[in-house]
């Protein structure tokens, strides 16, 4: 029996505990609940950073990986472009030499042709001795007209002065029958035999003069023009009549003059001593013509007309040679397309 009561007594002690227990745990329930809560809150979000946190070194690890690809793919297009720039920069390079060789060989052959060019000159020259030999023939042909011309008229007047003033009824010779008629005038003699004697001594004087200035050195003297030689040699002219009847004039040219012209036409007709290297192409500017004048708008009317129509004579002719100041060059214009098409002739 004892045992018996012990057992229900042990059994409604626990019973006891368990009621008492419960009514604690629903005593706390709203607490263990709520501290449930905040516990299940705290270890959900501590799992939350965990998972943010592993995303996190995912996405770095993600962004290194395809920020390095980047790198790479960019590092390597840029090397490629670094390769073509050079590529293109060399064959550029020797794009521009074989032009420019080609260039100088278009030039040289078509553009500006050195042996077409002296032979053009020379042909130039050739019809420009021709030319001068014939105007030196035409006015050789002139002057011995001329003096013809002039001998038959001297002679008719020789023979109208004697037919007029000599009395033909009888030979013998009369005192002033000779004389002019000046000297009352004048009052000076005029005989024809101290004229006779006094030409003739002129004339001796002046020879040795014209041999003793052509033995002499030609260099021309200080404080001697043109105006003095030319006085120098009125005297000829007062004293030889037929001396006007050429084509320079009434005095004629000096020894010196006739040197030097002979001088500077031996060096011009001379065509193996020109060098060619001034001569050059050139187109026609308004500063051609108006020199050391005023502007357009300055003239007068007369003037600018005249420039007007001076520069429509050059605009007809636009390309002409002209002797530069400066040693020959050829510069060809760039970007310029060269083809193995017909040669356009020299000059066009």
């Amino acid at each position: 029996m004892t045992d018996a009561a012990d057992a229900r007594a042990k059994i409604e002690d626990i019973i006891d505990t368990f009621v008492r227990l419960t009514e604690d745990a629903e005593a706390h329930r709203l607490e263990e609940w709520k501290m449930s809560i905040i516990i299940q809150c705290a270890w959900r979000r501590k799992l939350v950073d965990f998972r943010i946190k592993k995303w996190n070194r995912a996405a770095l690890d993600i962004q290194r990986v395809y920020r390095g690809h980047v790198a790479r793919m960019s590092f390597w297009m840029k090397q490629v472009e670094a390769t073509i720039q050079k590529r293109m920069s060399f064959i550029n390079a020797k794009a521009t030499l074989i032009q420019k060789i080609y260039r100088g060989f278009y030039c040289r052959k078509y553009v500006h042709s050195f042996y077409d060019r002296k032979h053009f000159i020379a042909a130039a020259l050739d019809a420009g001795r021709g030319m001068k030999r014939n105007v030196q023939e035409y006015n050789l042909g002139m002057r011995e007209k001329e003096q013809d011309a002039t001998i038959k008229i001297v002679r008719s007047c020789i023979r109208s002065f004697w037919l007029t003033n000599h009395h033909l009824i009888s030979t013998k010779s009369r005192n002033g029958l000779f004389y002019s008629p000046y000297i009352a005038v004048l009052k000076g003699l005029n005989d024809v035999e101290d004229r006779i004697v006094e030409t003739r001594k002129e004339e001796e004087r002046i020879k040795a003069k014209s041999e003793a200035t052509q033995k002499a050195p030609m260099t021309r003297k200080p404080n001697r023009g043109r105006r003095r030689r030319r006085r120098d040699g009125s005297v000829t002219w007062a004293v030889d009549v037929t001396s006007f009847v050429t084509t320079e004039g009434p005095y004629g040219p000096t020894a010196y003059e006739r040197r030097r012209t002979e001088e500077k036409a031996a060096r011009l007709l001379d065509v193996g001593q020109q060098s060619f290297r001034n001569v050059v192409r050139s187109r026609w500017k308004p500063s051609d013509v108006l020199v050391n004048g005023c502007t357009m708008r300055m003239q007068s009317e007369w003037r600018r007309k005249e420039i007007l129509r001076a520069l429509e004579h050059r605009k007809k002719s636009t390309m002409y040679l002209r002797v530069a100041p400066r040693p020959f060059f050829i510069s060809p214009p760039k970007q310029r397309r060269f083809t193995c098409g017909p040669v356009p002739p020299l000059g066009s």
